[in-house]
């Protein structure tokens, strides 16, 4: 018999059983990094499908581990918020005798006028605009009030000539009259200090060339005056001299305004210590007390107040003012700046519908629930994806198993393919939930989500850890039924479907 005869008798031979273990025999010994190039093979060809599993992967993964860098953060604000919160006050009577005793330092006297004016603008001093802006609405009350006080003058009179009025018409006439006056007093009261103030400001801000240009422009003012009754008088002296009249300047008050203008550029200097002395000590004027008269009841220090405070307490530490009425103050700072901080984050976390009690007892079923959603969405969609992809490849795996592919290795392809998406897709899904989470902090808890997001080591790895498992077994237990269906189809079943 020749060799061809011989190879076609033999080729008739191999078939049923004995066709089937040879060609069993060919797939058994396959090296694991073939199996691994044939998924990835597969991966690239259905790169599509690939893609939405991946998504699948990566948003229900973000959203695991956003979840539970979220709960760790809540606990750590919580925490922060307790510990602020617990400390012994120091009593108010130590305070006050700390304040009393600081006040009577003079801690601005031996600094420079530069050194001054830096500390005026850290206390709030400088901002021209806003005082401007103040100093036109006080205006705009005192045209009113005094409106109000010339109809009180007007009534007052007309009830004092009528015979018939009563005594008590005419009491409260001239009590309408004396409020109204009190009342314009007062807002001029409040319009000269702003204008020092504005004057000051400005001042800090440009130097003398603020008053040397006001100076400037007054003499111009003079000047057109004088040359009023010149023939040769320009339309435009002439224009701003009527402008001025108009506003009631004449020209011995531009002349007043010069020199005291002349007088508060000599002694801005002076204005400034003076200011900066009554900012931090004033017991004279009880509508606008220092910082330190009212320091031994914090709660009435605003939060610019409570600024300005610390910047005094530095001044004076840099002039050499040391001892415990310092140490004092400076404990009450930090347990007010405690106090106030622990209140704003309480505020925050309620803000965020967060149960304060349940959160530090651990027993916060609305996050677990939450945390199982995710889950259980994740598991889903990979489950889905994966029955997609074994409806996508019936001929394919029929082709195999014809081949002599063992249920096992179909098996093994499939948990393979499933376990390379989930690796994948859980790395760049924590990457993703990291980012959104610290986002969310930064934006939900301010400065309090940097300080307290969980940068710990067993935190932020345990998050992490779980993610990463979370996404390699469920992309497993997902794919795990789509893959026994295909194992235990039958080849000639699977050969039948058409693409």
């Amino acid at each position: 018999m020749s060799p061809d005869s011989q190879y076609a008798e033999r080729r008739r031979g191999l078939q049923g059983p004995e066709l089937q273990s040879l060609l069993r025999r060919g797939w058994a010994p396959m090296p694991q990094k073939t199996i691994v190039t044939l998924v990835l093979s597969g991966l690239r060809v259905r790169l599509m499908r690939s893609v939405v599993t991946m998504v699948s992967i990566i948003l229900a993964i973000a959203f695991l581990t956003y979840m539970g860098l979220s709960q760790f953060l809540y606990i750590n604000v919580a925490r922060d918020a307790e510990q602020r919160g617990d400390y012994t006050p120091v009593p108010a009577d130590q305070v006050r005798a700390a304040a009393m005793d600081l006040a009577q330092r003079d801690i601005f006297t031996g600094l420079s006028v530069e050194q001054q004016q830096q500390i005026a603008e850290d206390l709030g001093y400088g901002n021209v605009d806003q005082q401007i802006a103040e100093r036109a609405d006080l205006r705009n009350q005192r045209r009113a009030a005094k409106e109000t006080l010339e109809k009180s003058k007007t009534k007052l009179n007309t009830v004092n000539e009528n015979p018939k009025a009563l005594a008590g018409d005419k009491i409260a006439a001239r009590k309408r009259a004396d409020d109204a006056q009190t009342a314009l007093i007062g807002i001029d009261a409040e319009i000269t200090a702003l204008s020092i103030q504005i004057d000051l400001g400005q001042w800090m801000q440009r130097g003398d060339r603020y008053f040397d240009q006001d100076l400037e422009r007054l003499n111009e003012l003079l000047a057109a005056f004088d040359a009023e009754a010149a023939d040769s008088a320009s339309r435009s002296q002439r224009r701003d001299v009527e402008a001025a009249r108009k506003e009631g300047n004449s020209r011995a008050a531009t002349a007043k305004s010069i020199e005291s203008r002349d007088h508060r550029k000599q002694t801005m200097p002076a204005i400034l210590l003076t200011t900066l002395t009554r900012h931090i000590h004033n017991p004279a004027n009880l509508d606008q007390p220092g910082v330190l008269d009212i320091v031994h009841t914090p709660s009435r220090l605003e939060d610019d107040q409570f600024q300005q405070l610390s910047v005094i307490l530095d001044t004076a530490e840099q002039q050499g003012h040391t001892g415990a009425a310092l140490a004092t103050l400076r404990e009450m700072v930090r347990q007010e700046q405690h106090k106030r901080d622990a209140r704003q984050m309480l505020t925050m976390l309620r803000r965020a519908n967060i149960n304060v009690q349940e959160l530090l007892s651990g027993q916060d079923a609305m996050g677990a629930w939450l945390i199982f959603m995710a889950l259980l969405t994740c598991t889903v969609g990979i489950a889905n994806a994966m029955l997609m992809s074994v409806t996508e490849r019936f001929r394919e795996i029929g082709t195999m198993k014809c081949l002599g592919a063992q249920d096992w290795l179909v098996v093994k392809l499939f948990l393979l393919e499933s376990g390379f998406l989930g690796v994948i897709g859980g790395a760049i899904g924590i990457v993703l939930g990291i980012i959104v989470a610290f986002v969310g902090a930064l934006i939900q808890f301010e400065r309090f989500g940097v300080t307290n997001f969980p940068y710990q080591v067993n935190q932020a790895l345990l998050v992490i850890g779980l993610s990463v498992l979370a996404g390699m077994v469920l992309s497993v237990i997902g794919a795990g039924y789509p893959a026994l269906v295909a194992a235990r189809m039958q080849p000639v079943d699977a050969l039948r479907v058409e693409e």
